[in-house]
Order: C-alpha cells, then sequence, then structure tokens
C-alpha cells in the first residue's frame, strides 16, 4: 500500500523474502506502527494476493564491553592492546572505528583508529613519571558499517610505575613427570603469562634460578605455554633421588634486561618412577547380521603419565589375525570398533587383541582387550500381501524383502521351501520376484514359503550361509 511503501520495500534474500526499511527513512518511520499490505505473486496465478502487515522499527544499539583491561608498565614502550566484545551479537568486535569522546587532559590515545582486530593504544606522556599504579577510565565512540547510531562505550587501562617489576605466573602450580623406562622422554605443558601487557615473554629455552636445574630438566616457552621436560640423559645416571622439584626461572622476559634477575612463580615437579599403565573400558554389543549399526566402544585413558593422548589403533594380540577381522576409528580418546564385512566370525569366542596407545611424546603403551559377539534373529515385518489378475499380461509382482527387515541387516541368499502349483519365483538382492504362469489356476490367497540368509552370519553344520528365518509371500489371484 503507499503508506507502507514510502517507508519500506520489499527485498529478496537467498533464504526468503523480507520487509526493509527504505534508506533515509528510519527517523520518520521509528517507532511507529504502520499498517498495510504487500501483494505476494504465486507461480501459476495471475493476480498477486494481498497480505496484510503490521511494521513497527525500533533503533537498538549494540551493547559491548571490554575484554580484559590490560595493565601497561610505563617504563616498557608504554603501549598495549585491546580486544571489545559485542554482546548483541555475542563474538568479538572486528573491523570497527573507534575515537576518544575527548581529548582533554587524556592519559591514553588511540593509536588506529580504524580497527581491524584490535585497539591499540599508548599512555600519555604526562603517566611516564607515575610513582603508584592507576587505572585510567575514558570514553571511546564506536562506530561500524551498518549500524545507524555510533556506541559509547568505557575503556580502561592500568598503568604500573618503573619501580614496580613484571611477574609470571603459571596455569599449573604442579606438574608430574614419569622417569620410568616406558614413559620415555616425558614432557608437561602448561600456560604461563606475565601479568603486564606489554612486556613479552622470551621464546625458547628458559633460565633455572638454580643452576643445578640445567642438566636435569629442560624447557621450552612458545605461544605463551612452557614445556618440562626430563634430560634423559641424568634419568639413565639416577640423578633424580627426590620425589619431588621446586623450579623457579629467571631472565625470562624479551627485548629487556631490566628485569633479569626477576624470578618466576614456583612450579613444582612431581617424579614418578612407575610404569604408565592404559585402562580400556569396552561397551556396546556387535551383531554379526549388522556390522555397521553394531559396534563397540573402547575408552582409553592413560595413568602414571601427563602426556597426552596422541593416537589410539587396535593391533594384533593373541589373536595374530585381530586386525584382519576388525577394524576401528578413533575420536579424540574413543575408538569405535567394527567387524569387518568379509570376515568369519562366530560368537561365543573371546577375541584377543591390543589397544596400540601412543602418547604426544612419543611414548607407545599397549593393553590387552578381549570381547565376544552376539548374533541376532532378525524379525521381519509383516510383508504386504499382492494381488495379480489372471487377465493381466504381465502377471509378475515384486515383493521387497529388504524392507521388512531392520536397518544394517542384509539378505545374503533366499531359498524357495514351499511353492504353490502354477507359480514361479526368482530371487535378486533381496527381492523375490513372483510370476504367475498357470491360466487354469482357481481365484484364491496363495502362500510362498522361503528361507531368507543372511551376511555375516556364523556358518552352522547344515549349512555354509548360516541359521535362515522363514518368511511367508502371500499372493490374491483374481480373474480380473
Amino acid at each position: 500500500d503507499d503508506i507502507l511503501g514510502d517507508y519500506y520495500e520489499v527485498m529478496e534474500r537467498q533464504d526468503g523474502w523480507y520487509i526493509s526499511i527504505k534508506d533515509g527513512q528510519f527517523e520518520n518511520c521509528a517507532s511507529k506502527k504502520i499498517q498495510g499490505r504487500v501483494y505476494v505473486k504465486l507461480k501459476g496465478y495471475e493476480n498477486p494476493i494481498p497480505v496484510s502487515v503490521t511494521v513497527t522499527a525500533k533503533s537498538t544499539k549494540p551493547s559491548l564491553k571490554q575484554l580484559s583491561v590490560p595493565d601497561v608498565l610505563v617504563s616498557q614502550g608504554a603501549t598495549a592492546q585491546i580486544t571489545l566484545y559485542n554482546k548483541t551479537a555475542k563474538e568479538n568486535l572486528t573491523d570497527y572505528q573507534i575515537s576518544l569522546k575527548s581529548d582533554k587532559n587524556s592519559k591514553w590515545n588511540i593509536l588506529n583508529e580504524d580497527v581491524s582486530d584490535k585497539l591499540e593504544i599508548e599512555l600519555a606522556e604526562s603517566v611516564s613519571n607515575i610513582t603508584k599504579a592507576a587505572s585510567y577510565k575514558q570514553t571511546v565512540v564506536v562506530n561500524k558499517e551498518g549500524w545507524r547510531t555510533p556506541v559509547e562505550l568505557d575503556v580502561t587501562v592500568k598503568a604500573s610505575p618503573q619501580s614496580v617489576n613484571p611477574s609470571v605466573t603459571f596455569g599449573k602450580q604442579s606438574i608430574t613427570l614419569n622417569i620410568n623406562d616406558a614413559a620415555k622422554a616425558e614432557t608437561s605443558t602448561i600456560e604461563v603469562k606475565t601479568n603486564k601487557s606489554n612486556v613479552a615473554l622470551k621464546e625458547g629455552e628458559w633460565q633455572f634460578a638454580n643452576p643445578a636445574y640445567e642438566g636435569m630438566f629442560t624447557t621450552e616457552c612458545k605461544d605463551g605455554n612452557l614445556t618440562i621436560g626430563l634430560n634423559m640423559e641424568a634419568v639413565e645416571a639416577g640423578v633424580f633421588t627426590k620425589s619431588s622439584y621446586k623450579l623457579e626461572f629467571v631472565d625470562v622476559f624479551a627485548n629487556t634486561a631490566d628485569y633479569e634477575e626477576v624470578k618466576t612463580a614456583k612450579i613444582t615437579v612431581n617424579i614418578n618412577k612407575k610404569k604408565p599403565t592404559v585402562n580400556v573400558k569396552i561397551g556396546g554389543k556387535m551383531d554379526l547380521l549388522n556390522r555397521k549399526a553394531s559396534t563397540l566402544t573402547a575408552t582409553v585413558s592413560v595413568s602414571g603419565v601427563s602426556a597426552e593422548i596422541a593416537n589410539v589403533q587396535l593391533m594384533d594380540g593373541e589373536d595374530t589375525e585381530f586386525t584382519k577381522k576388525f577394524y576401528s576409528v578413533r575420536e579424540k580418546n574413543k575408538i569405535t570398533i567394527y567387524a569387518r564385512s568379509t570376515a568369519e566370525l562366530v560368537t561365543g569366542k573371546a577375541y584377543k587383541g591390543k589397544v596400540k596407545v601412543t602418547l604426544k611424546n612419543g611414548t607407545v603403551l599397549e593393553k590387552d582387550i578381549s570381547f565376544k559377539l552376539t548374533q541376532s534373529v532378525p524379525k521381519f515385518k509383516s510383508i504386504p500381501k499382492q494381488t495379480v489378475y489372471k487377465a493381466e499380461t504381465d502377471r509378475v509382482m515384486d515383493f521387497n524383502l529388504n524392507e521388512a527387515l531392520p536397518e544394517g541387516v542384509q539378505i545374503e541368499t533366499v531359498v524357495t521351501r514351499s511353492l504353490p502349483t502354477g507359480f514361479g519365483v526368482e530371487y535378486d538382492k533381496g527381492h523375490a520376484f513372483v510370476v504367475l504362469n498357470d491360466d487354469a489356476i482357481k481365484p484364491g490367497q496363495y502362500t510362498i514359503q522361503a528361507d531368507v540368509y543372511f551376511k555375516g552370519a556364523q556358518k552352522t553344520t547344515d549349512s555354509e550361509d548360516g541359521k535362515p528365518v522363514r518368511v511367508k509371500i502371500t499372493v490374491q489371484v483374481k480373474e480380473k
């Protein structure tokens, strides 16, 4: 309608049609309830169909917040990065424009007014001589393409004086390393961070506060994580006599010599001498007749080592052809075990193999496993009766036996056990093709009986194809 059309237009997108505010009309229709009609043209209809609609335009500003408050050390190039978060869209804010609402007496300034990812700020010169820590809150104005109006937000930056030392903390206060031969060169990786936004940590090897530990442990700092390991020469020499060691590090800050003597927090390294063990919990059921849908799930855990699991797989065990009969698909610390479709398997027998676990430090561990298989007796749904007319020229009926079976069960072969006179039957891929070939047959209901054998079934003394299930196929014969 004209009134609705003054403010709105219909637009097409990939997932449908939308009513959109016309350019420059938001202020004119904001908070107004406007009624009108849109006209829908349906395929195959000449005249469009009117649909009554009511539209109200509301202004909703994005809600923003500062994810973390940087703490800037004034003596180390007083800059920092800040991430803004869009609470309305539930995602980090990117590709936006930002400026200070007022730069009068500002304590920090914006370095990148066009922000692609993180806002960069720099402390003002007036802050460089502070003698105690302080926080500075300033209002910024944020705008982004597609927003109707900018959004104001208070952003806070902390500043620490030159006299303050940065500190280093760890994501864990203690770790455990195993010196048993089976654990190989065990390592443990933990998060490490400094409390100052503009002080970076050195990458690579770290220096121990106690020089005695230099030949006992190895270290590597990379991307905010510290990996601590055992020196295998020290392990073989029997140097590790205590059950735990407390480690501290010095000279860990990059691009500055001001804090070489500053020690990190302490981290306790517990020494384990026991052989690591693998635990496997198996659940589920494996049916010989339904090898894709019925599986076993093995949940794997490792104790006695801190290294994470890198891979889990099946391997031969007491049964030297175990992996020729079964295979697995891994998802993290679990594997789903399948029976191979071509393997000749039986129920009642315990199949014995192994689970091979490879840890991220290269350690390889093994665990014996054992399980038995089952074989169900498939239950056929009722096979619908079909009608054939003697007057027809095509008197072939197709009975799809597959549709009457549980999902996943497959037919190997079908053998006729009872066939009324006047009928013929052939089987192909689970279909029974029944043909009426006797014109003299009397109208009435006739039953064909057949034995259905299944793929994957256990052999019996009577049949290479296993134990069958008897089915009945019913045909109704009529004159015309």
